[in-house]
């Protein structure tokens, strides 16, 4: 299956979790990373404000900032096709950008150098058991990922794991897969 397939087949799976469902997986999940070494480590999170058919990361920053976590968000720069994280301490520091996406609002929110990072939790549609994943189709986490050494986690619904999707050359694998069921191991 090609990219485009792969993701119209989770974002329809997505469709079919009812409320109940989602809330259900997404509570084990939270679990699971709250729970997990890399997590508890961790003193600067970068995080994307979620969207519709993804999970929910409302309470993992809510979590990060109880915790006294630096949470950091994206801003990505179109034009350079780059992306930088910057620290937000609360929700209404958020606008609403390209795509509907959520985003630090401009000289609002201190930039967090890529080397500041302990944890970088990506988002993707697809994955695979090697941690490669298909994003949204703009290519700026896997730049991102190239620039400094932290450690990277994914956290998926089990329907969101393929044997077998397309890799790049540039594609940056994730470290760390966690589900529903529990940490998926990258081989």
């Amino acid at each position: 299956m090609n990219k485009h397939m792969l993701r119209q087949q989770v974002n329809d799976m997505y469709q079919a979790l009812s409320g109940n469902e989602r809330l259900k997986a997404e509570k084990r999940i939270y679990e699971y990373l709250f729970q997990w070494s890399g997590w508890k480590q961790a003193d600067t999170i970068a995080v994307t404000v979620s969207l519709k058919n993804e999970i929910n990361t409302g309470p993992i920053i809510e979590t990060g900032w109880q915790q006294g976590k630096r949470m950091c968000v994206p801003k990505i720069e179109p034009e350079q096709r780059g992306m930088d994280f910057y620290e937000i301490q609360e929700f209404g520091e958020l606008e609403r950008t390209i795509g509907q996406i959520y985003e630090p609002k401009k000289g609002m929110c201190p930039l967090v150098p890529p080397e500041q990072l302990d944890l970088v939790l990506v988002p993707g549609l697809v994955f695979n058991r090697q941690g490669y994943r298909i994003g949204f189709g703009g290519g700026y986490y896997d730049r991102f990922l190239n620039r400094a050494d932290f450690s990277t986690a994914a956290l998926i619904h089990p329907f969101q794991l393929q044997d077998r999707i397309p890799v790049e050359a540039h594609d940056v694998p994730v470290q760390t897969l966690i589900s529903s069921e529990g940490f998926i191991h990258v081989e």
